[in-house]
């Protein structure tokens, strides 16, 4: 028999759009000589939005550390003239493919930055990357662009500083003590550039005992993730891990892909953090909900990211998250319970749901006594374990309380 498909899901796509570089060779750190441009970030922490000038214009473009090129959306086409060159096919985050069409360049600048990169500009439909009502922008400036500078990111002041990016080759360095050249921009970690890609890693530590490699992506807005693999792995162990206290799990029962891990033990460099929240995912990554706990500096010619705790550093802020009640068609926020989603075409609608209702009970639970994301999906769980039964969903619906029941046939007519 069917169950009503619950899973918890991103109401806002992560980011980690696209992958391009090269390997980089160890350097030795240097001073920055100045500081070529700043900007205040736009947008709230969603995305790190800044203002790049095409023909005059100012449009929004999203800071993308683990993007391969800078992009510009296919809105900007009636301005771009013909195109030349055949269009390829590229892949991004969570194996998205997407069409890459190539215009001449066009003068475009971030502030005094010229974005020129080889005479092109290369377009995409980005709403392929993330839909249109939750992007707040019109381009992506990926690592093309980035590799050339040290890009230290404020959050604690939404600003954005441009230093101009040198390194300087020591074939000696390995004799010489190791030492942070730069302590007012906190602890220096070690990036790696993968070959090919280019895309900048750093070593994360899990129980004290594993080593993880994460991908630095500031495109990336759902928690924080790990490999399918590592995920299974300590999924794995999971009875005998929650004996000692090191890992909290819950699974929504359906889409192992959904599966959210809160881990007690987790170190960048000498930084810990604590109760730290993993989904699993097909790749392991440290985005802005991390990220944004920091004063972050990244040194891209020099393969080094800096960390230094901001203001909001012991106050982790739970990335986004919503239950998707795909059988019914309606998604809900599961900060505050709202309704963020209604499908026309499912049943929800159909029994008066709309956006903005608020989630007051599923059965005979009051969701507001779930305290956490671990409490949530357990909860989930059961609730998409049990068969044969129609399951009742409670919501606020303006000054209205409305009790909407649904059934096994409910969700049969919510099938394409």
């Amino acid at each position: 028999m069917r169950k009503i498909n619950i899973s918890v899901t991103l109401i806002i796509i992560s980011g980690g759009f696209l992958f391009s570089g090269c390997q980089s060779v160890k350097t030795k750190v240097i001073a920055p000589s100045e500081v070529l441009a700043e900007f205040e970030i736009q947008g709230g922490m969603n995305f790190i939005i800044l203002p790049v000038t095409f023909q005059g214009q100012e449009y929004p473009f999203a800071l993308d550390t683990a993007g391969m090129k800078t992009l510009f959306d296919d809105s900007f086409k009636d301005k771009l003239g013909k195109r030349f060159l055949w269009p390829l096919k590229g892949r991004g985050a969570e194996g998205k493919i997407f069409k890459i069409e190539w215009y001449r360049r066009y003068d475009c600048y971030l502030g005094p930055l010229d974005l020129d990169d080889n005479g092109t500009i290369k377009v995409i439909d980005l709403d392929k990357l993330v839909p249109g009502k939750n992007r707040k922008f019109q381009g992506i400036i990926g690592l093309d662009f980035l590799k050339k500078y040290i890009v230290q990111i404020d959050f604690d002041n939404g600003k954005v500083k441009f230093f101009k990016g040198r390194k300087e080759f020591d074939i000696l360095s390995f004799l010489k003590p190791k030492e942070n050249k730069h302590p007012e921009w906190g602890e220096p970690i070690p990036m790696k550039a993968k070959f090919l890609t280019g895309l900048r890693y750093v070593k994360g530590n899990l129980f004290d005992n594993m080593n993880i490699e994460f991908l630095v992506d500031t495109g990336w807005l759902s928690c924080d993730s790990l490999k399918s693999r590592i995920f299974d792995k300590i999924y794995s162990q999971q009875n005998s891990n929650e004996k000692s206290g090191d890992v909290k799990s819950s699974s929504t029962g359906l889409s192992s892909y959904n599966i959210i891990n809160q881990i007690e033990n987790f170190s960048v460099g000498s930084l810990e953090y604590n109760n730290h929240i993993f989904r699993r995912s097909n790749e392991s990554v440290l985005g802005l909900a991390f990220l944004q706990r920091h004063l972050v500096t990244l040194d891209f010619p020099n393969n080094i990211m800096y960390l230094k705790k901001g203001n909001n550093f012991d106050q982790y802020q739970r990335p986004l998250f919503g239950i998707s009640f795909e059988g019914i068609g309606c998604k809900v926020n599961i900060e505050s319970f709202v309704v963020t989603e209604v499908d026309p075409n499912g049943s929800a609608y159909r029994k008066g749901i709309r956006e903005e209702d608020i989630l007051i009970k599923m059965n005979d639970q009051d969701v507001s006594s779930l305290s956490s994301i671990v409490e949530i999906t357990e909860f989930l769980s059961q609730l998409a374990a049990q068969e044969n039964r129609e399951h009742t969903f409670t919501f606020k619906h303006g000054d209205e309380i409305i009790t909407v029941p649904f059934s096994e046939r409910d969700m049969d007519t919510n099938k394409n």
